[in-house]
């Protein structure tokens, strides 16, 4: 007993506890006395405070002892010594001594001690690891006495038997250890595989035994009560991954093996099981389907799910966890249903036994809250049963339906479903979780819009959810007056709808003037619910009723009650929107000058004179991104409502003035690239409803003021030092037209006011010419409506009548009256003029168009300075023309800023070459990027000195290299990859083969210090790894394998290296059992796995610059991080892979057009590195197969393949895997099309464990195919069994696909230029894919000399005519036959 103090006080000084456990080992035992109880006892006490692993690993065998078995692996002792060796023992012995048996007699006196004890940790155990890891130790040995009886017992009667036996008793008392220790634990929300593996059997023995029933009168009652305390804890027994499903686990994972079963005990579990479903004729036959591991996992759900309600009514939800697995097919569904129907049944009884109180009605509230949320699952079979539930609880707690926290959640969940939903369009196969702030449960819609069986409340207020508490009897009230007003219009005839109208109006002005607010109230909703519904007859009379009377009576309760009748107004009719806002700003005139005077102010305030970028002396208050497109052009609409108005704006002088600000406020937004609206379908809508509003608004300006006019501004609006008469001053001000300006005076007396303006010959002028101000009105109206016809491209490819915008057909109906080549030049001009930005954007939407194209050309070449912060535009003044020519304005390139990569990569091609200034530029532009911008363009840069006359593209090569170690590495291997033209290094490039060895002898005399130490340790790490592929190419296929993985074991891993695919990331290990011969027999090439860690390459360049000590310490920070990963890469010497690395550079390309713009395609541009000629590395892409493999190993169609991997159709996985399949389907479509890749067998296109296509292997692309350039593959690989994934070419999958299809098609083509300065630098490499036309060709395909929305069509056309194409089918036949590439044959 002292020796159990002192190891409970000093147990966590080193050396204490072995002590003790030395003692404790050589007296427990020897001899037997009282002792060793005290002894087992001590051992309780030291675990149970100290909860030392190896105190507790002694009381775990003690235990497993003292109940008759040993624990496995753990050997079988029959005397008192021998279990002191067990006590004492630390490795598992492996040899057992079936020749001696255990005498009961021998422990029989420390059984109490050791049960007590484990009591007594099971109850002071703190920790949550150490409970974990005591709790699997008690679950293990429960489950091997269970196994053990089993195999005890003679097969025959062998429930009656097990029960009985003293193995159930042994079983029995380890329950009030469980018991204790699950009382102290929390719920097993997350348990690992091992865990759930023993609950699952220790819950299959409770019901083998009968430990779960409350009526066996075998067992002590109490122990039925450790069974529910147990049952409260236990994880839920949900077994199937996403990749399998639940009777193949159950099968595979039983304690009970098939052949252990007897027939009788078959029959005895079905029948059993039978009882707990109810009889019936249909579940009857579902469970003699059922093998003995499926019925006993129903019987152990069952008894753990009706245990834990018992305990506690609230964890009724989880047998929907149960519902919603994946892997439960239809048998064992149908079964798991019939168990949730008994469990909801026990529910009520528990619910309706409890005494009434506020805590039963919050849980039932929550009960129906889930069962609300489940109402709208994704899978309808739930969905259904969640119907029948919430029946029964609604039938036997009516009182529900008017629980204000049941309508608020019904309410909010409804406002929920109808954004999520409007803001999709129909096709649009996007998963949606949607879930609310206040409530754990979420609803997941599904992918296709025509599914979405969900009652959703149309064109809603947005009221509804912001004043929830009102949102309920607001739509009682309207749904009464709309009721009241029909019934009375159909009792009528036309003629005596007047009187309808007449008696409404006079029953609202009575209410008015009797100040009676119920009366008021009455005939308001009746004049709002007469104007719903009789739309277009007496609408203007009501609705000036229904908004100036009102005012009248301007009390808080009468504006809250016209605020809810306009609310419903402009929901129910969002037409009538602006003729109310028009009646408002009449009330503002007529009840309160004031308020238009604040009004206008506001506008002049908020809209500016600037047009373009903005600058410290112009800012812009208006953002220019799209997404603020639909404030702006709402604001611009409300004020040229305002203009238009002189009654409420009677200045001309305003109206001119405010004109302006709206024209310069829209053609500012013009100045900018267009972008798009990506993932947010009614985000997108508003905007162009909003453009086609605005666009509507300025059509209808046509009251022009006269050539020559003295305006009187009567009252003015604007104080005399007001900013805006700083604003004339201003340079952006000088040259306008505008002559105009008002001013308010010391008084309200009106006064006449001419304030000329600078026009753009340096003379006053107070005449406002009408020509121009219509001709900028055009231009407006024609910008708008290519913006619209622009964002209906991308939004409606189709033309779907019922996706189209209201007023759209007016726009398409609409003919510019300025189409003549002359007024367009001067249109283009007028833009230039009002901004430099806005006379590009105007060219770059317009570009088709001779006229506006060479009217830029003159004016860039006339004032570049204007356009030199345009990026884009460097490329139109630079043209090869104007180099070519010699152009005396060509030095302006030199300042010009901001262009990407790809485009300065340009001018290293010819004939930009060959001039100094372009040249230069190209160095400059190229020097002022980052390393990481510039490692993917390493190929490019080094053909660029193929055409570097006057050494420009060398400069900046050593200059590079001097600067970045990385980039220094990266351009060593792509010179060593390209100064040779064959695999053994001996046929020198005869262009630039000398100067590339030149080359690579400059950077090598360049490095020294650190960066020639990383270098060598670099290259020399690399060299290793590559020679593996010599070593091994000698030897035979057959003992590649083993020769790989001896070469492998001995590359020793170099500090700080990386692999030359990710300079981003460091090498920390290498995985030595990885090495893998791939199938070649000339070439060996072999793969290698290494755990890396993403740094970035300026982190990787910092730290291989420290010395070994600092870089060692560094590399073991990375190693003690959880951020590295294992990354697989082939290694291939005697294959040229640059022609990959192109085809990859251009798909990392796109994808980062896709990223930064949202666009959810899906690509992967696994990389590849050329190191020597015939040598390189290649990514492997990660947890995916080829289709060609996964047909070998299944056989089955790629549905079926998905049916298998992720469940049925309505499940979450599967749709989830089929929208990433159909992404990443539309991504590889488009570049498969535009970089004309061939040979999509199916061994080059992989699926990953997500659903994604990858395709790989870029050997034939541009004008190369296989058989000879034949050209035999269609465009892309669109086939039956890609199809069936969508559900067919009707289903609104492919319909999204087809989308997605144009919205990246469209995406990419304003970077045509880029794309094809890349391929053009690579043209005179060899490559076997350039025959003389790709450029050509490659242009030719991006289509820009088609609007967006022929475009759209055209891709369209491509992708259809590639659909089910009989030569894709030929193709894969082919493949098959000749090379043994499996595709999917339909039967």
């Amino acid at each position: 007993m002292l020796l159990g103090k002192v190891g409970v006080s000093l147990g966590n000084e080193e050396g204490v506890i072995a002590g003790i456990l030395g003692v404790f080992r050589q007296r427990l035992f020897h001899p037997v006395s009282c002792l060793d109880g005290s002894i087992v006892t001590e051992l309780g006490n030291m675990a149970a405070e100290l909860g030392d692993s190896e105190i507790l690993e002694v009381l775990s065998r003690l235990m497993s002892e003292a109940l008759g078995v040993a624990t496995t692996p753990y050997p079988t002792y029959s005397s008192p010594s021998n279990l002191s060796k067990l006590a004492s023992s630390k490795q598992p012995q492996h040899k057992r001594n079936d020749s001696q048996d255990i005498s009961n007699k021998s422990y029989t006196h420390i059984f109490q001690p050791v049960m007590d004890a484990l009591v007594y940790v099971a109850t002071h155990l703190k920790e949550k690891d150490q409970q974990m890891e005591f709790l699997q130790k008690v679950l293990y040995s429960f489950v091997n006495q269970g196994i053990e009886g089993k195999r005890a017992i003679e097969r025959k009667d062998m429930f009656n038997q097990l029960k009985a036996s003293s193995s159930s008793f042994s079983l029995g008392l380890l329950l009030p250890v469980l018991a204790t220790l699950c009382k102290n634990m929390d719920p097993i929300l997350m348990p690992s595989p091992r865990v759930l593996k023993l609950f699952r059997d220790f819950w299959l023995y409770c019901v083998l035994l009968g430990f779960s029933e409350s009526d066996r009168g075998v067992f002590p009652p109490l122990w039925y009560d450790h069974v529910a305390d147990i049952a409260s804890k236990s994880p839920l027994l949900i077994v199937s991954g996403a990749e399998k499903y639940l009777d193949k686990e159950l099968e595979l994972n039983h304690p009970l093996k098939k052949g252990d079963i007897t027939v009788g005990e078959l029959q005895e579990a079905r029948l059993s099981l039978q009882e707990l479903l109810g009889r019936s004729v249909e579940l009857d036959k579902l469970v003699n389907r059922l093998n003995f591991a499926q019925c006993m996992y129903l019987h152990s759900i069952s008894r753990l799910e009706t245990l834990r309600i018992e305990k506690d009514s609230r964890c009724f939800s989880y047998i929907f966890e149960y519902l919603d697995d994946k892997g439960l097919q239809k048998e064992l569904w149908v079964a798991m249903e019939a168990i949730a129907v008994k469990l909801f049944d026990k529910l009520l009884d528990i619910l309706n036994d409890k005494p009434c109180t506020k805590e039963r009605e919050k849980e039932l509230e929550s009960h129906a809250l889930l069962l609300i949320f489940k109402f709208n699952h994704i899978r309808g079979r739930i969905k259904r049963l969640a119907d029948t539930f919430l029946t029964k609880l609604v039938d036997k707690f009516p009182h529900l339906l008017w629980s204000k926290r049941v309508l608020h959640t019904l309410l909010d969940l409804l406002q929920e479903l109808s954004i999520h939903v409007t803001s999709q369009e129909p096709d649009k196969c996007v998963l949606t979780e949607i879930k609310l702030s206040y409530l754990p449960h979420t609803v997941i819609l599904p992918d296709v819009m025509s599914k979405r069986e969900i009652a959703v409340i149309s064109n809603h207020p947005d009221c509804l959810k912001d004043t929830r508490s009102q949102a309920l009897s607001s739509v009682v009230i309207q749904s009464s007056f709309i009721g009241r007003v029909k019934g009375a219009i159909e009792l009528t005839d036309s003629s005596g709808l007047a009187g309808i109208y007449n008696n409404a109006n006079k029953q609202l002005v009575l209410a008015i003037e009797k100040n009676d607010l119920s009366l008021i109230t009455t005939a308001l909703y009746n004049m709002t619910a007469l104007l719903i519904s009789c739309k277009g007859s007496h609408e203007r009379t009501t609705l000036h009723a229904i908004v100036h009377l009102p005012v009248k009576t301007f009390n808080k309760d009468v504006v809250t009650i016209a605020t809810h009748c306009w609310q419903w107004l402009i929901a129910a009719c969002p037409e009538l929107e602006f003729k109310f806002l028009s009646e408002r700003f009449q009330v503002f005139y007529t009840s309160n000058e004031s308020l238009v005077s604040l009004t206008s102010q506001i506008m002049h305030q908020s809209l500016t004179l600037g047009v373009g970028p903005s600058t410290s002396d112009q800012p812009q208050f208006l953002s220019p991104s799209i997404s603020g497109a639909t404030p702006r052009f709402k604001f611009l609409t409300l004020a040229t409502q305002l203009i238009r108005n002189t009654t409420l704006m009677p200045n001309p002088i305003d109206r001119n003035l405010l004109r302006e600000k709206i024209y310069n406020a829209t053609m500012d937004y013009f100045c900018y690239q267009p972008m798009w609206i990506v993932g947010d379908i009614k985000a997108l809508r508003q905007t162009m409803d909003s453009l086609i509003k605005f666009w509507s608004a300025v059509k209808e300006i046509k009251n022009v003021v006269a050539a020559t006019q003295t305006f009187d501004t009567g009252p003015s609006t604007l104080p005399r030092n007001s900013s805006f008469w700083q604003a004339l001053d201003s340079p952006s001000v000088q040259g306008s037209w505008l002559n105009t300006y008002s001013i308010r005076g010391s008084n309200s007396r009106s006064q006449s006011l001419n304030i000329p303006l600078m026009t753009s010959t340096g003379k006053r002028s107070t005449m406002v010419k009408s020509r121009v101000l219509l001709k900028r009105r055009n231009l407006i109206l024609a910008i708008l409506r290519h913006e619209v016809d622009r964002l209906s491209a991308w939004m409606n490819p189709f033309g779907a009548a019922e996706l189209s915008i209201p007023g759209e057909d007016n726009l398409q109906a609409w003919t510019n009256p300025t189409q003549t080549d002359r007024n367009w030049q001067n249109t283009v001009t007028m833009a230039y003029q009002s901004s430099p930005h806005l006379a590009f954007y105007v060219y770059y939407r317009f570009r088709s168009n001779e006229a506006v194209t060479r009217e830029f050309n003159r004016l860039i070449q006339t004032n570049p300075v204007a356009f030199i912060d345009i990026p884009e535009a460097a490329q139109t003044f630079a043209s090869k023309e104007v180099v070519e020519k010699d152009s005396r304005e060509l030095y302006h390139l030199l300042y010009w800023r901001g262009i990407p990569p790809a485009m300065a990569l340009m001018y290293f091609t010819r004939p930009y070459s060959n001039h100094p200034i372009t040249g230069q530029f190209a160095n400059k532009a190229m020097q002022s990027f980052k390393p990481s911008d510039i490692v993917q363009f390493i190929p490019q840069v080094v053909q660029a000195l193929r055409y570097d006359k006057l050494g420009f593209a060398k400069d900046y090569i050593l200059t590079a290299a001097r600067s970045s170690q990385v980039l220094a590495h990266q351009f060593l291997w792509n010179i060593q990859a390209n100064t040779y033209t064959d695999e053994e290094g001996e046929i020198k490039e005869p262009e630039i083969g000398s100067l590339l060895e030149q080359l690579h002898k400059e950077i090598l005399n360049n490095l020294s210090g650190a960066a020639k130490k990383f270098y060598e340790r670099e290259f020399s790490f690399f060299k290793k790894v590559t020679d593996i592929s010599g070593i091994i190419r000698p030897y035979p296929k057959p003992e590649r394998k083993e020769q790989c993985l001896k070469a492998l074991r001995e590359v020793t891993l170099e500090p700080g290296v990386y692999l030359p695919s990710n300079p981003e990331a460091v090498v920390l290990g290498i995985d030595y059992d990885s090495g893998t011969p791939m199938q070649s027999a000339a070439k060996a090439p072999f793969l290698a796995k290494f755990k890396v860690q993403p740094c970035g390459i300026a982190e990787m360049e910092a730290l291989n610059i420290q010395d070994d000590q600092t870089l060692a310490e560094d590399l073991q920070k990375f190693l003690s991080s959880d951020q590295s990963v294992w990354q697989g890469s082939i290694f291939k010497v005697g294959d040229d892979v640059r022609q990959d690395m192109l085809a990859l550079q251009i798909i990392k390309f796109f994808k980062d057009i896709y990223d930064e713009i949202g666009l959810q395609l899906y690509l992967v541009p696994y990389r590849v590195v050329a190191t020597a000629a015939g040598c390189g590395v290649i990514e492997v892409v990660p947890d995916s197969k080829s289709r060609d493999q996964l047909g070998k190993q299944t056989q089955v169609s790629l549905k079926e393949y998905f049916h298998s991997v992720y469940g049925d159709e309505d499940s979450y996985p599967y749709q989830e895997a089929r929208s990433n399949f159909i992404r990443s389907m539309a991504a590889y479509s488009l570049i498969t099309y535009l970089l004309q890749i061939k040979d999509r067998h199916n061994g080059n296109i992989m699926l990953d464990k997500w659903g994604h296509i990858i395709h790989i292997d870029f050997g034939f692309l541009f004008e190369s195919s296989p058989g000879g350039n034949l050209g035999f593959e269609p465009d892309l690989k669109l086939t039956e069994e890609m199809l069936e994934i969508m559900g067919g070419k009707k289903s609104d999958s492919y319909k999204w696909f087809l989308e997605l299809c144009v919205q990246g098609y469209l995406a990419v083509r304003p970077y045509q230029e880029q794309v094809v300065a890349m391929v053009t630098l690579m043209l005179d490499t060899g490559f076997p894919c350039f025959r003389g036309n790709t450029i050509d060709e490659l242009r030719s395909r991006f289509r820009m000399n088609f609007s967006e929305k022929d475009a759209a069509r055209a891709i369209v056309e491509v992708v259809e005519s590639a659909c089910l194409n009989f030569r894709t089918f030929s193709y894969d036949l082919i493949q098959d036959v000749q090379q043994n590439i499996y595709y999917h044959k339909k039967n």
